[in-house]
C-alpha cells in the first residue's frame, strides 16, 4: 500500500509514522511543505504519486498557511 504523509516538515511524529509503515512493508512518500506548498501541488502530487492512503499531520503554528 503506498501512503502519502502530509506535514509541515520532518517532525518526530511524521517520522516515526513513516519508520513503522516501512518497517510494515509499506511504501511511504514524503510531502513537508514548510508552509510552502499550495492545495493545487499537493493535489498534484496526489495525482501523479497515487497513494492508497494519505496521512495530514496538523500543527497551529506550521500547517495552517495551506488552509488560510
Amino acid at each position: 500500500m503506498r501512503w502519502l504523509l502530509v506535514s509541515h516538515d520532518d517532525n518526530s511524529i511524521s517520522k516515526q509514522c513513516g519508520e513503522l509503515l516501512e518497517v510494515a512493508g509499506q511504501i511511504v512518500i514524503c510531502n513537508y511543505h514548510h508552509g510552502k506548498s499550495s492545495i493545487q501541488q499537493i493535489k498534484d502530487k496526489i495525482n501523479n504519486q497515487k497513494p492508497d492512503r494519505i496521512i495530514v499531520f496538523m500543527n497551529e503554528k506550521s500547517s495552517s498557511v495551506l488552509f488560510n
